[in-house]
């Protein structure tokens, strides 16, 4: 009995030993990694300081060889134009459910995605929002590479709930933090899709049709048509209300798989030409 007890302690012991190795091991992997992002975030934004010194040295060289040209910080709104599937190579999509379906659906394979069902712009950086592939964060999918363009869309799941001020400050808190990894990509915002108008007057407490609206019209007003870019995707799934059209949502909240291509095909007729 004493060695069957003796035996039983040891194994305990050893399971504890185990045990704490285990933690020991995932700690001091976690700190390898914060410390890498650490690292990694110095580097992007030594660069972007340096850049942004350069710019500021050539603007002033502008200004004061020809006070009669305009500043580089006026407005550009670049043209838009027509561009091929090659022009989405080095970007990435960042959304929630609808974006989710735009990559399962649409004809963008060789992009880049960060998409979860279900997000919210406030939760953009928050653990667990992880995407639903890769199982990365959205700050680790900003480091992965070198993004020339950014597309997000996002919005539509508490437009009902948070304050039109509030949904400001969350959304451009986040646009500067993508700013800060990437700092070259030019980002656009693509006017958020509403929801048809049954799915409105059926849960009123989740969706608001008026307020999507309202939170496109304030995305609209903060962009400067170069770095920052408004996309009115929803004008080609609108009907004559306003409304998301019922012709192209089944649900009426998420475009029909058939009507992603036409998704893909607005973002290609609607490209910044540099």
């Amino acid at each position: 009995m004493k060695k069957k007890i003796k035996f039983i302690l040891i194994a305990l012991i050893i399971a504890i030993v185990i045990e704490l190795g285990a933690i020991i091991s995932i700690k001091a992997y976690q700190l390898i990694m914060e410390t890498a992002k650490i690292n990694n975030r110095e580097i992007v934004l030594q660069k972007s300081q340096k850049k942004e010194t350069t710019d500021t040295i050539v603007s002033s060289k502008n200004i004061s060889s020809s006070s009669d040209k305009p500043t580089q910080n006026e407005d550009k709104n670049l043209e838009l134009g027509t561009v091929d599937i090659s022009y989405f190579d080095d970007a990435l999509f960042l959304g929630d459910s609808r974006t989710v379906g735009l990559r399962a659906f649409g004809n963008f394979t060789n992009s880049s995605y960060f998409a979860k069902t279900g997000i919210s712009v406030n939760s953009f950086f928050m653990y667990p929002a992880l995407d639903e592939e890769t199982g990365l964060t959205l700050e680790r999918t900003l480091f992965l590479r070198h993004y020339k363009k950014i597309y997000i869309m996002i919005g539509v799941n508490d437009a009902a709930q948070v304050p039109l001020t509030e949904f400001e400050s969350e959304f451009f808190d986040a646009i500067a933090k993508i700013r800060e990894i990437q700092p070259d990509a030019r980002i656009y915002i693509q006017s958020i899709l509403g929801v048809t108008k049954n799915k409105e007057i059926n849960d009123p407490y989740h969706y608001n049709n008026e307020r999507v609206l309202e939170r496109n019209a304030l995305l609209k007003s903060k962009c400067d048509g170069d770095k920052l870019v408004y996309l009115n995707v929803f004008s080609a799934f609108a009907d004559a209300e306003g409304y998301l059209s019922r012709e192209c949502s089944s649900d009426g909240l998420h475009l029909n798989s058939s009507n992603y291509s036409s998704w893909c095909e607005y973002l290609m007729n609607n490209a910044i030409l540099d």
